[in-house]
């Protein structure tokens, strides 16, 4: 018999905290010089965990657990990384610029 009232969610949370690890895990590097500036985003895999690079991806493969490994299946990843970052790129560029023009006045 079914019986459909008000009460507290039991189900368990999904959420196991990994866009929080992949964050924590990224390092930014900022490079300017005579011959070569730039600017490069990484992610450290041993903070963020193995399916940082992984779930980027547009499909990734991986064994089915309660085959032993034997079968694997294709999933589809989610990669939603580099699409705020690409929006953003503007935003970046200024505060970089920024960044950089502090240090250079700090350094006069």
């Amino acid at each position: 018999m079914n019986v459909y009232e008000e009460r507290e969610r039991t189900a368990r949370d999904r959420k196991k905290g990994m866009r929080r690890k992949i964050a924590a895990g990224l390092k930014t590097r900022v490079v300017t010089g005579k011959t070569r500036q730039g600017v490069s985003v990484r992610t450290t895999r041993s903070i963020s965990g193995p399916m940082a690079n992984t779930w980027q991806a547009k499909r990734f493969r991986h064994p089915v657990f309660s085959h032993a490994g034997s079968t694997f299946v294709d999933q589809a990843g989610q990669p939603y990384f580099w699409g705020p970052a690409v929006a953003g790129r503007e935003r970046a560029v200024q505060q970089i610029d920024a960044a950089i023009a502090a240090a250079l006045a700090e350094m006069e």
